[in-house]
């Protein structure tokens, strides 16, 4: 069994992804900007359809095969696919893929439109599934979505255009029909390619473990648990190919690369799982999908449904996995289409299920965008939706007919005494047991000739003995008869399928000792009966015991199969025993076989072995009696022997008769099988065929030509203007370039010089074109060091890059050169040398300056940050200093002031509070200091607490007011709020603005305070009408020891940092204070602070 796990492992990892590209109208240019950016070993293949005009060759591959190092081949029939080949379509053919190969058939020339490129991906679908991507560049029409929503639905990758498409309808179809992966520019398409399905070539692509790390899988079972408990879906019985993807497109989307960083991921962001969820789920629907099915079910299943029907008994439909409810609606309208007036005398209830609450919370709305409805006729859009702005929503009736509800079919109990079952393209991302599992759920929830539904790529499979087939091109099967055998699939262990899986991944890790174990198989071995056990074809998968009397290698062509290695006598009977073993799927056996022309009676025990994805069977064989030869017997034993040799042989008979019974219903089985395979293949003909429905129009097909035309006359043109454009500018590059060039021959005789070598080194064109460089300017080229780079180049062909060279001229003196020398070959084989020189001279000696005057102004700027620091540290430790003693002072007058109260000394008093004013004004002026300087040094503390703004604004506007008798403070609240911060910080800067607002308008009498309540935030504004500021002076406000005194500079006492600290403290409160002033009439400051979080 491990050795097929790792050959399917090494079949899934060896197939190379195929990539579908369709394009139309503008499309040339998408696919050549896409193709350009592919490294030429992707190893991954590329078929390009584009809609061209049958009659006329097409120049595509040509055109291609300029701007890409991929092979680019023109489909031929039957051409085998390779990795790292682009195969590009021929004109009037529809090209499809199936088994490695490329089939092109020629293109209906009665349908109006081309739908060549669904024909493609449809196929790849088929062919290809997880391996296969879609991609739909520029073009008109809706030709490619339904081809791309095929390889969705088998887990494929879908990218579309973005609108940088020159027409956008083919990829805004498909984008707006939700099946699109990724939307991209076609430069970017190539890289998503390449990063996608390289992660997949790591080890994410196969049914088995991803790994032989137990780190790796250990990590995805993770995943999997994770899922299982949010959503209570059990993702690892799906097929695990499709889970995979989904995971490695949903860590492209997020850019992470590591799986183990993804569960990380995953783990902090339960939104993420609930995407991931929603992305496995790979909700892909339509309204009327498969139109000739609906036509079936309203002809022939609902016909049917009705003759087992007594009147006033309801019709019950189930469609289990309705996505977001376009096939329940479907089915309802078609239904009422059915019945029309007479729908009111039939009950009709249609139960709608899905896995996803995100679906079905749509799905109840019934609301859907215009693109949606593409499978709906313009007649039932009329009739059966409403129009609502830019989306429709279904009518009450159809609403009224369906009933939606989030199930999880394979775990909650299931309906039951259904009709009509509708479960399409749901069982194709299950594994094989649960998909048998599933159909035994539908057949217990079915009545007694109940229709079930599946979709294009689904069938009853391995669990047929539930189902007959009654439509096979449309998927309609019919309930066998018989009690179902839900109870038994449903039943088990409780343990989850991912638990179980774990249990097996551990059991991987350790290995202990188990000499029960060890003792059972002892015994098995040596007493336990001979066997094989065979699979479904009846080839022996092992040998179990010596059974060399009843098997024997037969001649000729070896082979393992067990009817052809039986002795003579025994084939027919295990052949029988076999078909009834696996069609009651119960054990069989039968005794007395004889064999060998009858020296040997075998008993044979066939039992189907349970817990397995595929079928096998285990065969025992019994070895009963050894026929000896006759010895004289009485007359009566030998009555008594041919009464019992009659009975065998009644018995016998009897046997004989049930196993041809059995025989020819087999053979009728087989019959009818075959027939149905005959009608499958030809519905399969019949489906290829209606690939090809529509054709893109003929304009569309000349637009295609016309642009492959256009590209080429544009290439030639392009080509010969180059030419003639590329030698003027060389020319006049090397006239007017500032850099100056020297072109040699290989004797370093030079051939031509540019007008800045001239300019740069003072000598004329006549004086150097002809000469040897080393005789130029009197020998000043000629040294070694040069010579050397020459001698280099000529043997090596190699270049020289910024090689600095000091020179002495005759003239110039003592120059630097910096040196770019580059060999040239012409096209008859003839060497040239480039020189581009650079004279360095004046720039060396300007960094040589620059670099003095650097060091210079570091100095500078290191005395100025410690002249400030030494500054700051002064003020700081004055401001402390100053304060004790203005504190004793402070002290002393109050103690004055109260000695002469007592006294009634009224003269002394007033002294005395004039003193205690100016007392106050130093402390202040002492306090800013020391704000100032905790402020540039980020060391103001801030106690951060919730308060109600208007009780500060009240307080401190009630405080002001008491210290100033000549202005009238006017205060207008907003509602009142609390807001986060420092009380008494937030205080300090609005005492501050009304004591600024107060000094500085000493001819007015009033100030106005008004707090503003806005959606996020709170205002305080203060308005004088004072002085004003300038508006040269606004800007720097806020600046430290600034004032904005004008005219009356010195006239107001302060040290200008009373705003400077204000704005320091809003801007730690994450608010902001701003000035707008009129020089002469007054100013506005506004504090602007943020709620509560």
């Amino acid at each position: 069994m491990g050795m097929k796990n790792n050959n399917k492992l090494s079949e899934i990892n060896n197939q190379f992804p195929v990539i579908g590209v369709g394009a139309s109208a503008g499309g040339l240019e998408a696919i050549k900007n896409m193709l350009s950016a592919i490294p030429a070993y992707s190893g991954m293949a590329f078929i390009v359809v584009q809609h061209l005009y049958p009659e006329k060759n097409s120049l595509l591959p040509d055109l291609l095969q300029k701007i890409t190092n991929i092979p680019v081949v023109s489909i031929t029939e039957h051409l085998h696919i390779e990795r790292d080949h682009i195969y590009v379509i021929p004109p009037g053919k529809i090209v499809t893929v199936a088994n490695g190969l490329l089939k092109l058939n020629p293109r209906p020339t009665k349908e109006k439109s081309n739908k060549a490129v669904d024909a493609l991906f449809t196929s790849m679908a088929s062919a290809y599934e997880a391996s296969s991507a879609a991609v739909l560049l520029s073009g008109m029409g809706i030709d490619g979505t339904a081809g791309m929503r095929a390889i969705r639905e088998q887990g494929g990758l879908t990218i579309a255009q973005d609108n940088s498409a020159g027409f956008t309808a083919m990829p805004g179809h498909a984008i707006d029909a939700d099946i699109v992966d990724f939307v991209l520019p076609p430069e970017q398409i190539g890289k998503k390619l390449t990063d996608y399905f390289a992660m997949l070539r790591q080890g994410w692509s196969a049914n088995e473990p991803i790994s032989e790390s137990v780190d790796e899988e250990s990590t995805y079972r993770k995943i999997m648990e994770l899922m299982h408990q949010r959503k209570e879906a059990d993702f690892s019985l799906y097929k695990q190919t499709t889970v995979r993807r989904r995971i490695v497109r949903r860590m492209l989307m997020l850019k992470i690369a590591d799986i183990s960083a993804y569960l990380a991921h995953i783990e902090a962001h339960p939104v993420e799982q609930d995407l991931l969820f929603y992305d496995l789920l790979i909700s892909v629907t339509a309204f009327f999908r498969d139109p000739y099915c609906f036509e079936l079910l309203i002809k022939k299943i609902v016909p049917l449904i009705l003759e087992g029907k007594k009147n006033g008994e309801p019709i019950r439909i189930w469609v289990a996995g309705c996505s977001t409810g376009q096939e329940p609606y479907s089915i309802a309208i078609a239904l009422h289409e059915f019945f029309g007036q007479q729908l009111h005398q039939q009950r009709i209830h249609i139960f709608a299920t899905d896995i996803s609450d995100k679906s079905i919370k749509i799905a109840r709305s019934g609301i859907y965008h215009k693109k949606e409805l593409e499978g709906v006729s313009a007649a039932r859009l009329s009739k059966y939706f409403d129009k609502n702005k830019d989306h429709y929503v279904v009518s009450k009736t159809i609403r009224d007919m369906c009933v939606f509800a989030v199930h999880n079919f394979l775990k909650d109990p299931p309906f039951a005494k259904m009709d009509l079952i509708s479960c399409r393209n749901v069982m194709i991302y299950f594994k094989p047991f649960l998909q048998k599992k599933t159909i035994a759920i539908f057949h217990y929830a079915l009545r007694d000739k109940g229709i079930l539904w599946l979709g294009n790529s689904e069938t009853t499979g391995s669990a047929s003995e539930f189902f007959n087939p009654l439509q096979r091109k449309s998927k309609f099967y019919t309930r066998k008869p018989g009690v179902g055998r839900y109870i038994t699939i449903m039943g088990g262990g409780k343990q989850t399928a991912v638990e179980e899986e774990n249990m097996t991944l551990r059991g991987k890790e350790v290995k202990t000792e188990d000499y029960q174990r060890s003792a059972d198989e002892i015994v098995l071995a040596k007493y336990a009966p001979p066997g094989v056990i065979v699979n479904e074809q009846f080839d022996i998968v092992q040998f179990r015991g010596v059974t060399s009397k009843f098997l024997e290698p037969p001649s000729g062509k070896a082979t393992f199969n067990l009817m052809k290695m039986a002795k003579d006598g025994l084939s027919f009977e295990l052949r029988n025993a076999l078909h009834r073993a696996k069609s009651s799927s119960e054990s069989f056996s039968k005794s007395s076989v004889s064999i060998n022309g009858g020296e040997m009676l075998v008993g044979i025990e066939v039992i189907p072995l349970l817990n397995t994805f595929d079928p096998y069977f285990l065969v025992l064989f019994k070895e009963e009696l050894a026929i000896r030869p006759h010895r004289k017997l009485s007359s009566k034993s030998i009555k008594t022997a041919e009464q019992e040799r009659i009975l065998q042989l009644e018995r016998e008979l009897t046997q004989i008769r049930e196993d041809m019974r059995n025989i020819t219903e087999a053979q009728e089985i087989a019959k009818e099988e075959l027939q149905s395979s005959n009608e499958e293949l030809l519905s399969g003909s019949e489906e290829l065929q209606s690939l090809n429905e529509e054709l893109e129009t003929s304009k569309e097909e000349l637009q295609s030509t016309n642009e492959e035309l256009l590209t080429v006359n544009q290439e030639l043109f392009e080509s010969n203007e180059e030419l003639n454009i590329s030698r003027k500018l060389a020319e006049a590059t090397i006239a007017v370039l500032h850099e100056p060039l020297i072109m040699l021959n290989s004797d370093l005789i030079i051939q031509s010089v540019n007008n800045a070598f001239c300019k740069t080194f003072r000598i004329t064109q006549d004086q150097a074109v002809g000469k040897s460089f080393y005789q130029l300017q009197n020998g000043g080229w000629n040294i070694p060091g040069l010579a050397k780079e020459f001698t280099r180049i000529q043997q090596n062909d190699e270049q020289i890059i910024e090689k600095e060279i000091s020179f002495i001229f005759p003239t110039l003196g003592e120059r630097v050169v910096k040196f770019n020398i580059h060999p040239v070959k012409k096209a008859n084989g003839e060497q040239l040398i480039l020189l581009a020189l650079d004279d360095i001279t004046e720039r060396k000696n300007d960094l040589l300056q620059q670099k003095v005057f650097s060091e210079e102004l570091q100095k500078q700027i290191a005395e100025k940050v410690k002249l400030e620091r030494q500054k700051n540290d002064f003020i700081s430790m004055a401001s402390h200093e100053l304060k004790t003693p203005v504190t004793s002072i402070k002290g002393y007058t109050q103690a004055l002031h109260r000695r002469f109260q007592k006294e009634g000394n009224k003269e002394a008093e007033a002294f005395l509070a004039k003193m205690d004013n100016q007392i106050n004004k130093l402390t202040a002026l002492i306090g800013d200091l020391l704000d100032a300087t905790k402020v540039t040094a980020g060391q103001l503390e801030y106690n951060i607490d919730l308060f109600d703004f208007n009780s500060l604004v009240s307080e401190v506007t009630e405080e002001m007011q008491q210290t100033s008798r000549k202005h009238q403070i006017k205060v207008k609240l907003d509602t009142s709020v609390e807001i986060s911060g420092d009380r008494n910080r937030i205080g300090q800067v609005i005492t501050n603005l009304l004591s600024n607002a107060i000094k500085y308008s000493p001819n007015s009498d009033e100030v106005l305070v008004e707090t503003l309540l806005e959606k996020n935030q709170v205002k305080l504004m203060v308005r004088d009408f004072g002085i004003g500021i300038s508006n040269k002076n606004q800007q720097n406000v806020f600046d430290q020891f600034f004032r904005a005194d004008g005219f009356l500079q010195n006239t107001f006492a302060g040290l200008g940092l009373g705003l400077f600290i204000s704005s320091k403290i809003m801007s730690r409160h994450h608010g902001d204070l701003t000035v707008s002033s009129t020089e002469g009439k007054g100013s506005l400051f506004t504090i602007t602070l943020p709620l509560k979080k």
